[in-house]
């Protein structure tokens, strides 16, 4: 194992947090804090992708060391993203180790043999620790989420870089793949925002004072709601925040939901191992759950695979094999895309080149939606 413990603290805590990163490699653990790992990892000449590098160490790791000078520092931004990610792990059962939280001041001399009992014995106890020139802090990430609030309930949108990538049935998808997948064609998409998670009761409540769902709670997505009421929803949601929220294309959901530039070429989103990412039929009970409850893709988004349907904008139409840039689908229709599959579906629906259609007026305890907003 590379890691076994993951450092989360706020870039103004990085010399402040230093000392226990020390400690912890001289003792002999394999500790995993951006500011030293990932300069270690650009010596030795590895590929560095700084998002990547901490998606992956936060899943290996088994226990999580949260430092903080300020309580503010742990209640927002990629800290708090951090550990309710590693929480939520634990909580699936995922991970056995422990979150220890460690405020400014605490005296790592006084604390080693606490520390000790709360990680277990170190892995390689001859190690010591090596200095690599004074890394320099790296940057917060800019642009991938940016959190929005309306009345109260904080929701997020994630970044998404555009690029090229082939839409619909391809090698990955196999012999689940439909007829209305093909042919595969390229799409080239503008930057643009996506939901990072569906929308919840929660926040249609705080829009619409209402709540329309079959199955109630506040962090439940909202479902049983048509076409035309998401079209109510995002024109009294762009009153109230003054933005240009919208439904995603269905070129720009399938984008998202393959990951992006980020794309591992998984078959459901975020991964091939459908339970990982998604509640479906196997193991969804009959009904929804709360979001971000499964792991998230390769861009942080969660419930792409699974959950509830998602409606797209676009009309319901055949594929074209001619390449494509920012398409908006057919130019009529009777019905319009929906996405991603749902706590009803069978995996093969979940998957993140399936199409399905609904009308309009449909109302169904397992179709909900998310937002797209353009830069």
């Amino acid at each position: 194992m590379k890691y076994d413990i993951f450092i989360s603290c706020k870039s103004q805590d990085y010399e402040k947090a230093m000392p226990i990163y020390k400690w912890l490699v001289d003792k002999g653990y394999n500790p995993f804090f951006s500011p030293v790992s990932l300069k270690i990892a650009e010596i030795q000449g590895e590929p560095v992708v700084f998002g990547d590098e901490i998606d992956d160490a936060l899943e290996e790791a088994n226990n999580m060391i949260v430092f903080t000078s300020d309580a503010n520092y742990v209640r927002t931004g990629y800290v708090k993203d951090e550990w309710r990610t590693f929480v939520e792990e634990q909580r699936a059962g995922r991970k056995s180790g422990s979150l220890l939280t460690v405020l400014d001041g605490i005296n790592i001399g006084n604390y080693q043999e606490g520390i000790q009992r709360f990680l277990g014995n170190p892995p390689n106890p001859q190690t010591k620790y090596q200095d690599v020139s004074q890394p320099q802090p790296q940057p917060e990430p800019q642009k991938e989420k940016i959190p929005f609030s309306v009345n109260g309930v904080e929701f997020k949108m994630v970044f998404v870089e555009g690029g090229t990538f082939t839409m619909g049935a391809t090698s990955e998808q196999g012999s689940d793949a439909d007829d209305d997948e093909k042919p595969t064609h390229r799409v080239t998409l503008s930057d643009y925002y996506i939901g990072e998670t569906e929308v919840t009761q929660a926040l249609w409540q705080a829009v619409m004072g209402n709540n329309p769902s079959y199955f109630k709670g506040d962090n439940l997505p909202v479902e049983n709601v048509s076409h035309n009421d998401v079209k109510e929803f995002i024109l009294k949601l762009n009153q109230k925040t003054g933005k240009t929220f919208r439904l995603p294309t269905e070129a720009e959901w399938e984008y998202a939901a393959r990951g992006g530039k980020k794309s591992k070429g998984y078959k459901y989103s975020g991964s091939d191992n459908i339970d990982d990412v998604a509640w479906y039929s196997e193991n969804s009970d009959d009904k929804t759950h709360p979001v971000k409850t499964k792991r998230p893709n390769e861009l942080g988004i969660y419930d792409m695979s699974g959950n509830v349907w998602e409606w797209s904008s676009d009309w319901y139409g055949g594929y074209s094999s001619n390449a494509q840039t920012n398409p908006q689908g057919p130019s009529s229709g009777s019905a319009r895309v929906i996405r991603g599959g749902s706590w009803y579906s069978n995996a093969r629906y979940c998957r993140a080149s399936n199409r399905y259609n609904g009308n309009l007026s449909n109302l169904i305890i397992n179709l909900g939606f998310r937002l797209a907003l353009a830069l």
